[in-house]
């Protein structure tokens, strides 16, 4: 997986995820998984807590956040972790479900987060994710 997003509001903030494949191996859980033809799946209620955040570095935590992942793939280079572009309709599905969740919490722009500002992720995580 990679790019995501964290939705505050009720959750406090809307953060990006990202090549997460390997967490969801050994632990995690998201909100909302969005696949690469732009099917969006909710795999956890809104309210309730998934484990998507990771080690948090700010105010940013699972309790008050929702995590949207998508689906992708990333290349080692030199040691680094690059993320893939999503696809079009991965980018058209998060245009969508971003505002949708953004109104239903009153969630401002400014907390909408891609997941390396909040956590200790790959700093290439989420990075072509267009936010509304």
């Amino acid at each position: 997986m990679r790019g995501g997003f964290i939705v505050g509001g009720p959750p406090a903030s809307l953060l990006f995820l990202g090549c997460a494949i390997e967490t969801f191996k050994q632990r995690g859980s998201i909100h909302y998984l969005i696949d690469k033809d732009g099917t969006i799946y909710q795999l956890v209620p809104d309210l309730n807590t998934a484990y998507h955040v990771g080690r948090p570095t700010t105010w940013v935590t699972n309790e008050n956040s929702i995590g949207i992942e998508f689906v992708g793939y990333y290349d080692k280079v030199n040691g680094k972790i690059i993320c893939h572009e999503l696809t079009p309709e991965q980018q058209e599905a998060g245009k969508w479900l971003m505002p949708m969740l953004m109104a239903k919490y009153n969630i401002p722009r400014e907390k909408i987060f891609r997941h390396p500002e909040v956590s200790r992720k790959q700093k290439t995580e989420a990075q072509s994710v267009e936010i509304p």
